[in-house]
């Protein structure tokens, strides 16, 4: 964040706060954005993500828009949208006790592998019995589904857990189960206080992937928009 003083970056941090509870009903959403805007390259390509078949159930966006107009007539020109999606990432979880990735829209599920009515063999059967009642068509925006079920409200390890059951929801999830690490990894995560540990460190290093400075790249005065 490139804020010219300590007391901008209190201030600027402070309104992002408080505007995280105007995403209760969709927390999760900004987590998400945060994990595409590094891994799926910048927050620019977070602009096509966001329409993308598999990702229909994103929400937040409006928020962050908000934010970022409060930002520039704040401090213009210093806080980016990648900045923004960090912190408030950061604040959903520590603030709302909320899990990361809640929800997925159905379309997206492994109830129908091939889309030939079949189903994912990693799956494990009375799931993907379930999935089968939720997910009815490849068309469906806006069915959704618990990726943790029965603790999606709540930020904690049920997740892997439920993975050891074959309940993953997405083709990637049993994987973690194939290879000798990410099974010990598996393994250790159960443990909150390893979990939190592991997580925060996970959610640093993200933030650190391609960052930009200098003239490499633009802080954008309107996320959606590039600047003219």
């Amino acid at each position: 964040m490139g804020l010219e003083s300590k007391s901008k970056l209190v201030e600027a941090a402070y309104l992002i706060v408080s505007w995280v509870g105007l995403l209760v009903v969709d927390r999760g959403s900004e987590d998400q954005n945060h994990f595409h805007s590094k891994l799926i390259k910048s927050a620019a390509d977070s602009i096509a993500e966001k329409v993308a078949i598999p990702d229909l159930s994103w929400a937040g966006f409006d928020v962050i828009d908000e934010i970022k107009t409060r930002l520039e007539n704040t401090c213009r020109g210093k806080a980016s949208c990648a900045d923004i999606l960090a912190l408030y990432a950061m604040d959903l979880v520590a603030f709302q006790g909320d899990t990361p990735l809640e929800q997925a829209t159905a379309t997206w599920s492994a109830a129908d592998f091939t889309g030939k009515g079949d189903q994912d063999p990693s799956l494990n059967p009375t799931d993907a019995a379930f999935l089968k009642t939720k997910c009815k068509s490849l068309n469906d925006a806006t069915t959704t589904v618990e990726m943790d079920p029965g603790s999606s409200q709540n930020f904690e390890t049920a997740y892997f857990a439920n993975l050891k059951q074959r309940k993953g929801l997405f083709q990637s999830d049993p994987v973690l189960l194939t290879n000798k690490i990410s099974y010990r990894i598996v393994g250790e995560l159960p443990n909150s206080s390893v979990f939190y540990r592991e997580f925060a460190q996970s959610m640093k290093r993200m933030g650190a992937i391609g960052v930009l400075t200098g003239t490499s790249g633009e802080i954008r005065r309107k996320c959606s928009v590039i600047n003219s």
